[in-house]
C-alpha cells in the first residue's frame, strides 16, 4: 500500500537517550517503533506508522519527565521538611475547596520509591518562611492544551493565595475580635469547578474521549464542551468559536479562548508495556523504579 512505516536511522540523539536511560540502544529504537500484536497463542511485531512512533516517543518522554519531577519535588519537600511545615501543608490540605487531580502533565503513577528520602531536613527548627510561587498566566493569539493545564494550575495556587492571605487571616481577625476593615476578593472557586469537575468538568469531558480514543475527535470533544459546560458561568463559545472548535474559559486573570485542536493527543499518553518493560529493564535504579510506578498504575495514562 501508500502507508509509511518508520525504521530508525543512526541518531545520536538516540544514543544519548538510551545511555541515560539506562538501556541498549537497539532495544529502545525497536520498543519505540513497533508494537507486539497477540493472537492467540501467535505473537507478531509490527512496525508502526511514523506518526505512532512520534507519539510513542513522546509519551516516554512526558512520563519521565513527570516522575523525575515529581521524585525532585519530594527530595525538596523532605530536605525541608518541619514539623511547623507539616502542620502548615496538611493545613493547606483540609482547606481546599477543590479536590485534588492530576497535575499538569496529567499523567498519573505514583512517585517512584516514594520520593527516595532527602536527608534529615532542618526538624526541630522553629523558624519557618513559606514562599508561594505562582507562575505566569498564558494567553497567546492560539491557546491550547497546555496553556489550560498552566492556568489551571494558576487558578489552584490563586485560591491557595486567597484562602491564606484573605480567607483564614480574616476568621483569625474575627475569633480574637480585632478591628479591621473586611476586604471583599474575588472567589475563583467557580472557574476551577468548571475545569475540574468530576464527569462534566472540561478535564473529565476530555478524558472520557480519550478513553474511546479510536472513534473520538477533537470536534467531537468540543462537542461534549458546548452541550455539558455552556450554561457555565465562566465558560463561553459563541457561533465563531464553535465553527472553529474553540471555546472560552472566564479566569480569575480574565478570559482565555482555547482551540481544542490537538487536545485529544497531547492528553493520551499513556505507556505501552512494551515501554514500561523498557523503562523496567534500566540499569538506572531510579529509571527502574519509575518502570515499576507505571506498571502498577497501569500504564501511568
Amino acid at each position: 500500500g501508500d502507508q509509511l512505516y518508520t525504521r530508525a536511522r543512526p541518531d545520536s540523539a538516540r544514543v544519548s537517550a538510551a545511555r541515560l536511560l539506562g538501556v541498549d540502544e537497539h532495544t529502545l529504537s525497536e520498543t519505540l517503533s513497533t508494537r507486539t500484536i497477540r493472537a492467540r497463542e501467535d505473537t507478531y511485531v509490527v512496525a508502526m506508522e511514523p506518526a505512532q512512533a512520534e507519539a510513542n516517543r513522546d509519551a516516554l518522554a512526558k512520563a519521565v519527565y513527570n516522575q523525575l519531577f515529581l521524585w525532585l519535588v519530594d527530595r525538596i519537600n523532605k530536605s525541608l521538611s518541619t514539623s511547623h511545615g507539616a502542620a502548615i501543608r496538611n493545613s493547606a490540605n483540609a482547606t481546599s475547596k477543590s479536590p485534588n487531580r492530576r497535575t499538569p502533565t496529567r499523567g498519573a503513577a505514583a512517585s517512584p520509591g516514594g520520593g527516595g528520602g532527602g536527608g534529615g531536613g532542618v526538624a526541630g527548627s522553629s523558624a519557618f518562611i513559606g514562599v508561594l510561587d505562582i507562575f505566569g498566566f498564558e494567553v497567546f493569539a492560539c491557546n491550547s492544551f497546555e496553556q489550560l493545564c498552566i492556568n489551571f494550575c494558576n487558578e489552584k495556587l490563586q485560591q491557595q493565595f486567597n484562602d491564606f492571605v484573605f480567607s483564614l487571616e480574616q476568621q483569625e481577625y474575627e475569633r480574637e475580635q480585632i478591628l479591621w476593615s473586611f476586604v471583599d476578593f474575588p472567589d475563583n472557586a467557580a472557574c476551577l469547578e468548571l475545569i475540574e469537575a468530576r464527569h462534566r468538568g472540561v478535564f473529565a469531558l476530555l478524558d472520557e474521549q480519550c478513553i474511546i480514543r479510536s472513534r473520538a475527535t477533537d470536534a467531537g470533544y468540543a462537542g461534549k464542551l458546548y452541550e455539558f459546560c455552556n450554561s457555565h458561568a465562566n465558560f463561553e463559545a459563541g457561533s465563531k468559536e464553535k465553527a472553529l472548535g474553540q471555546f472560552i474559559v472566564l479566569h480569575y486573570a480574565g478570559p482565555v479562548t482555547y482551540d481544542t485542536f490537538g487536545f485529544l493527543d497531547k492528553n493520551t499518553d499513556s505507556l505501552s508495556p512494551e515501554v514500561t518493560g523498557l523503562l523496567m529493564s534500566s540499569s538506572s535504579p531510579l529509571i527502574h523504579t519509575i518502570g515499576e510506578a507505571y506498571n502498577k498504575a497501569g500504564g501511568g495514562g
